[in-house]
């Protein structure tokens, strides 16, 4: 009788945890671990990285490199122009200046300087 009832315990005992405790274990756990977890992953560390990092770099990036290039561009192009555009782009001399053709304001870009070149790179500057 004792080692029947022991028989008996261990193996239902037993089989009863290994199946259905091992079994909820296995299964319930490890479901949601692969369903929640990484639905929680996949949906938001991925909105964070998605969202935030690159509104970051859209925003913050983008308006650095707006702010430079547009201090940048005014003040170093007229000295540097000439010598980086190929010649073609640039008239033979500067127009002349008349008292009907007023210099233009520091600020500006001289006349001569008005290119197909110049025009492209402002609509770039301005519609971006």
């Amino acid at each position: 009788m004792h080692t029947y009832i022991h028989t008996y315990i261990h193996t239902y005992i037993h089989t009863y945890i290994h199946t259905y405790i091992h079994t909820y274990i296995h299964t319930y756990i490890h479901t949601y671990v692969r369903t929640y977890v990484r639905t929680y992953v996949r949906t938001y560390v991925r909105t964070y990285v998605h969202t935030y990092i690159r509104t970051y770099v859209h925003t913050c990036v983008r308006a650095y490199v707006h702010t430079c290039v547009r201090a940048y561009v005014p003040a170093c192009l007229p000295a540097c122009l000439p010598t980086c555009l190929p010649a073609y782009l640039l008239p033979a001399r500067p127009p002349e200046r008349t008292p009907e053709r007023p210099a233009h304001p520091p600020t500006h870009l001289p006349t001569y300087l008005h290119s197909a070149f110049i025009l492209t790179l402002a609509r770039y500057i301005s519609d971006s």
